[in-house]
């Protein structure tokens, strides 16, 4: 079975689509922030909350200890950035 027709299944089911969309996050929230934008579902409000979500404290702390690297691997695990908008927003702190 391919992954099409599995997601066609999933999609007629049941399900609790918050808990599926949390569980993407914690394996590839680039997936899940790749799939919103596509979707046009994202707002500029929606992007300035992603934006001020929690990993900035523990990217401070990261670079503080002289992580930069890990900091921005965090963001990107994050919000789902591309290197250079991540690295320049770690940059910031």
């Amino acid at each position: 079975m391919n992954y099409y027709k599995q997601a066609i299944e999933i999609i007629g089911g049941e399900h609790d689509w918050y808990q599926i969309a949390v569980n993407i996050a914690k394996k590839n929230p680039k997936a899940l922030v790749d799939a919103v934008y596509k979707s046009g579902w994202r707002s500029e409000a929606k992007e300035d909350a992603v934006y001020k979500s929690g990993w900035r404290s523990e990217a401070k702390e990261l670079v503080a200890d002289g992580k930069k690297i890990d900091a921005i691997k965090l963001c990107r695990n994050s919000t789902g950035w591309s290197l250079l908008k991540a690295k320049e927003a770690v940059e910031e702190l």
